[in-house]
């Protein structure tokens, strides 16, 4: 072990951008709920909410965990794994005061241009650093911490999996749907033209418009003597209260019922 292990240095670029991809992932994970909430009306919140707020909402959510990350000690969740933290640029054994680590973050909010200050600056410093006066250190020989860097990518790829299933979840799960199969299973022009129906399959795709009262779903249906793939379009009068007003084929562009 030499003499300097443990002393403080400044961190490599490398170093605090990869800190910054993990942050940047953390933050996805937490913003995972109020987007849910924002957007799929299962969660509550959908209803009767303006279009153009969801997108505030969630910019100014992300904008505030970007600026306060770095509050608790000078240490978000990347610069822990990475071993890093902030310290006074003029004496990197101080830990600057939350408003230093607050305003370092502001400029956060402009990325390109922050990230434009890096590439051309001599020292590759954040433009956030040069006003708060602070700079990213690490402990020399600290390991990076691989474990939490798993769990994390873990937790990142379930995040996914939940936008991009969860959205043909809740379309399943929607009353619209449930009506249209309860009435897709008594349709006398379906039943004649399937010769009886055997199965409905869920929705391979669809979309409901409550506030128009429109929903539309593609579904597959197993008929007794053939199967058959149709388009499903419905209106409501009220939220509970849905009905089927076409039955479309595609491939043979026909009208079942209207």
């Amino acid at each position: 072990m030499s003499k300097n292990s443990g002393a403080l240095i400044k961190a490599d670029f490398e170093q605090r951008i990869f800190a910054y991809f993990i942050d940047f992932i953390c933050i996805c994970v937490v913003m995972t709920p109020v987007i849910a909430s924002i957007f799929f009306k299962d969660f509550g919140l959908e209803k009767g909410m303006n279009f153009f707020i969801k997108p505030i909402i969630i910019i100014s959510s992300f904008l505030l965990l970007q600026t306060f990350k770095d509050v608790i000690a000078g240490i978000s969740p990347g610069k822990w794994i990475m071993g890093l933290s902030v310290r006074n640029n003029d004496n990197l054994n101080v830990k600057p005061p939350i408003w230093k680590l607050i305003v370092r973050n502001i400029p956060l909010i402009i990325y390109p241009v922050d990230m434009f200050y890096i590439l051309t600056g001599k020292e590759q410093v954040r433009l956030g650093d040069k006003i708060a006066k602070t700079v990213v250190v690490k402990k020399e020989g600290e390991k990076v911490k691989v474990i939490p860097i798993i769990v994390i990518a873990v937790i990142f790829v379930s995040v996914l999996s939940f936008f991009v299933d969860f959205p043909m979840f809740s379309l399943k799960n929607n009353i619209a749907h449930k009506k249209a199969v309860e009435q897709l299973t008594q349709n006398r022009e379906l039943i004649e033209y399937t010769g009886g129906i055997k199965e409905i399959k869920e929705a391979k795709s669809g979309s409901v418009n409550p506030k128009e009262k429109f929903a539309m779903f593609r579904m597959d249906i197993k008929g007794v003597k053939k199967d058959v793939k149709i388009q499903v379009f419905m209106e409501a009068e009220s939220d509970s209260l849905w009905y089927i007003t076409r039955i479309f084929i595609p491939d043979e562009e026909k009208v079942l019922f209207e």
